[in-house]
């Protein structure tokens, strides 16, 4: 038990790991208990032999064949994004709409029109040109048909699913990349958002590029190619920073417990020199090329997401009207748009309320963290207004609940289970390290920001890599089953 205790205070990331599913899981309990028509043990068991099946039957083409079962991710993924995509018929909606109109807009050269303008969606929220401008690449491509933009997606979200099984076969082995990626890639929630355009599917898709760079090799040029990839996932949306924090940190960590110092540190030094490189370079083409006034990278309003995170309406407290007249809007109209005083008005509520309203504000934030945690994934209701409350949706929106409860569980057991083989290995460091810290980082986050459940969407990637070694036992069980009443073994 000494050595044990001894072992979580030297690996203060697997602690902080616990605690936090700990709370995760903590209010799933709740609200499986406030929901007692809400059962997902079946839904579980049944997703767990669906797994297994799918293991069984891919690795014994792996052995094989490994170049036609990358086939089979990539073109089975798009497959089922296809399906769903043709039987939602989801329309761009909310924020997204607006994301497609501004691409519109920069492929016919009037975008300026409105990021130059102080009362304009694309000025306050200078952050999502990074987006709109991606989409008009997209269309650019493409023809600019929603359709089009599509399939394009589809095809990101699926190579998104390829990478995942090159990175993970680098980083684990073959069978361990296998079980990864068919736990992803079956994600119900994240098949239900793969309709909505999108740019959690394409920042995924670069920075899981950039984390296969990054562990690829020693090379400078891989860490090069990591702090770009990384920048262009942050150019598109903001959160992606996180990946980089997280990619630093752990670099720090093998500096402090781990030799080659010195070729971590280059390797720190490479990936933000080549991010903030990248970043320049973007943000200078969007200025020079007069799709902003400014870079995009700084935010104008920076407090709104803050205010957001523990009052629901903003600076004056005013509902959002619609997609445009949100409650930005409609503070920074009340201050006439001057975006000066509406800062400082900001950034001083955000400190009184914390100093004079510390209950109500930490109360509101735990109530949001319950909901952030807690609560099945709105992709449903975004993909198919409605959708949700049908037979068929409630079925998918409790099977989908029940894949992120068992990533739930059996990440907090590998992670347990990691720390104890780390006494028995006497093993500092390894790659759990970088998706716990990762995941931490997400979390972190949104406790003082603004979420949505949708907002899990990275997590899930963490927590499936996180999740292999208990899965991995699981399928080494069933095995031994099989084993005894076929007298055939699948190796793992």
């Amino acid at each position: 038990m000494k050595k044990f205790l001894n072992c979580i205070v030297n690996n203060s990331f697997g602690a902080i790991f616990i605690a936090i599913i700990l709370f995760y899981l903590l209010n799933v309990s709740v609200y499986l208990f406030k929901n007692p028509g809400f059962m997902v043990i079946i839904p579980a068991i049944i997703i767990l032999i669906l797994w297994y099946f799918l293991y069984c039957k891919l690795s014994k083409l792996q052995q094989k064949n490994d170049r036609k079962v990358s086939l089979i991710i990539f073109f089975g993924s798009a497959i089922i994004y296809l399906i769903w995509g043709l039987f939602a018929k989801t329309q761009p909606i909310s924020d997204y709409e607006v994301i497609v109109n501004g691409a519109k807009d920069i492929i016919n050269g009037t975008f300026a029109t409105q990021s130059f303008d102080p009362t304009n969606y694309f000025y306050y929220y200078n952050h999502q040109i990074g987006h709109a401008l991606f989409v008009a690449i997209e269309m650019f491509f493409t023809g600019g048909s929603l359709a089009a933009l599509k399939i394009l997606e589809i095809l990101f979200l699926s190579a998104t699913n390829l990478l995942l099984y090159k990175f993970s076969k680098k980083v684990f082995s073959d069978k361990s990349a296998l079980i990864i990626t068919i736990i992803y890639s079956t994600l119900i929630f994240n098949i239900l958002g793969s309709s909505v355009i999108n740019n959690q599917h394409i920042t995924a898709f670069f920075y899981i590029l950039g984390l296969y760079l990054f562990v690829r090799n020693d090379k400078i040029f891989g860490k090069i190619a990591c702090g770009i990839l990384i920048s262009i996932a942050t150019i598109i949306r903001p959160s992606s920073i996180i990946i980089l924090l997280g990619i630093i940190l752990y670099l720090i960590w093998l500096v402090i417990k781990k030799s080659p110092r010195k070729q971590n540190l280059i390797n720190i030094a490479m990936i933000i020199l080549s991010f903030f490189i990248t970043t320049t370079a973007i943000n200078t083409i969007v200025v020079k090329t007069h799709l902003a006034p400014s870079a995009i990278t700084e935010s104008k309003v920076p407090y709104f997401k803050y205010i957001l995170g523990f009052q629901w309406h903003g600076l004056h407290n005013i509902p959002t009207i619609d997609k445009i007249k949100n409650t930005t809007y409609l503070g920074l109209e009340k201050e006439k748009f001057n975006y000066k005083k509406y800062n400082e008005k900001s950034k001083k509520y955000i400190i009184d309320s914390y100093l004079h309203n510390t209950d109500s504000v930490l109360r509101y934030i735990r109530n949001r963290l319950n909901y952030f945690t807690a609560e099945p994934d709105c992709q449903v209701d975004w993909a198919k207004r409605g959708y949700k409350d049908t037979m068929s949706g409630q079925v998918l929106v409790k099977y989908g609940y029940a894949e992120y409860l068992l990533l739930l569980i059996f990440s907090l057991m590998s992670v347990i289970l990691y720390l104890k083989n780390k006494i028995k290995n006497k093993e500092n460091i390894d790659i759990y390290n970088l998706f716990m810290i990762i995941f931490i980082g997400y979390f972190l986050v949104h406790t003082v920001i603004e979420c949505q459940t949708r907002y899990r969407y990275d997590q899930y990637i963490m927590l499936t890599l996180i999740s292999l070694p208990i899965v991995k036992m699981i399928f080494e069980y069933l095995d031994s089953k099989m084993k005894k009443i076929t007298n055939k073994k699948v190796e793992i």
